[in-house]
């Protein structure tokens, strides 16, 4: 009935799951009674995303947009630093994330909104001191909140701040539950540069061979190239974050740089399946 009432269509979401297991985008309601079980109970259910927790099933309307996260370093409930991280997710049926960008490309003005909107959220979560990791879409120009946790984003986004910021992120926030209140250098008030993820997607199928990890390395501005997969190994479907087949992490003199450095290193990565 609901997903009738947007057209048709509706994200189902567990409440208590990582990594994006479980979530769906449906644009049938007669999917829905398959498709629920598939969220309320994955059959392939890793280890790191089960932890024995009961969950429910969330069902949201889907908005068309870009999808971005914000990180928000809090101090006795104030905001004492913020990020806006661009994502990339595969497209279809399951919006697993492929890649992120910080900082973000979005114009300013957008920004700022999501930094509010964050800001807003924590004040109204009242929430007090240490990270909270939040995620929005953009739908005509309005922020959305998708999800939040109050934790250390995970996708190697916090690397990515370090890189771009050129500070210890991880550090900051120990020091910031020690009590104490970082100041710039240790944290600064803007980015220096570019940093971005590109994680590698496999084909369904046993690995017959992966080629181009040496040319992936030698792509300017590559920081790291990994590989979660060899060959012998048999590769599914993406469903979840733990899917993935690697990453590759590159940083930039702008974002715009350290974007097209990760694409390209991957587009040098095939990874070959049988």
């Amino acid at each position: 009935a609901f997903a009738r009432r947007h057209g048709g269509r509706c994200v189902l979401k567990p409440t208590r799951r990582s990594g994006s297991l479980g979530v769906q985008i449906l644009n049938d309601p007669g999917q829905m009674a398959a498709a629920w079980a598939e969220t309320a109970a994955p059959e392939d259910t890793p280890d790191a995303t089960d932890r024995g927790l009961p969950t429910d099933v969330l069902v949201e309307q889907v908005l068309d947009g870009r999808e971005h996260s914000v990180e928000l370093l809090v101090v006795d409930g104030e905001v004492i630093f913020g990020n806006v991280t661009d994502k990339r997710v595969q497209p279809g049926r399951r919006p697993v994330e492929t890649g992120h960008t910080v900082p973000s490309l979005l114009p300013g003005d957008v920004q700022r909104a999501l930094l509010d909107a964050a800001t807003r959220l924590a004040g109204a979560a009242g929430f007090r001191t240490g990270v909270l990791h939040s995620e929005w879409m953009v739908a005509d120009g309005v922020p959305a909140l998708v999800e939040c946790a109050a934790r250390l984003p995970g996708d190697m986004i916090t690397a990515l701040i370090s890189v771009a910021y050129e500070c210890g992120f991880i550090e900051a926030y120990l020091r910031v539950l020690r009590g104490e209140r970082p100041e710039p250098p240790v944290l600064p008030v803007r980015p220096t540069g570019g940093a971005a993820v590109e994680f590698l997607l496999a084909p369904q199928g046993t690995v017959t061979g992966i080629d181009g990890v040496r040319a992936a390395r030698r792509v300017s501005g590559v920081l790291n190239v990994q590989l979660d997969v060899g060959v012998g190994d048999t590769v599914g479907e993406v469903t979840h974050s733990l899917a993935r087949s690697g990453h590759v992490l590159a940083w930039g003199a702008d974002a715009t740089e350290a974007t097209a450095a990760a694409a390209k290193a991957a587009e040098q990565v095939p990874i070959v399946t049988g």
